[in-house]
């Protein structure tokens, strides 16, 4: 699954809630934001979901040829 900015905030709450029902999971987060990237990766492991930074697409290609995320 796939969420492009810019983005509707409920529809990013349903696609959320319904990872949380999985009982592994992995969320790549990309970004040029750091500010953005550090909210997000705070929400997602309070939830006790695991992430993956990036920075940029080319580093969110890179990650994902090592790290599968959901």
């Amino acid at each position: 699954e796939y969420i492009f900015k810019p983005f509707d905030v409920d529809h990013l709450a349903t696609k959320v809630k319904s990872m949380l029902d999985s009982p592994s999971v992995r969320v790549l987060l990309v970004d040029d934001d750091r500010m953005i990237l550090d909210l997000l990766e705070s929400m997602y492991q309070e939830k006790g979901i695991s992430t993956i930074r990036a920075d940029n697409g080319i580093d969110a290609l890179e990650a994902m040829e090592t790290v599968r995320p959901n």
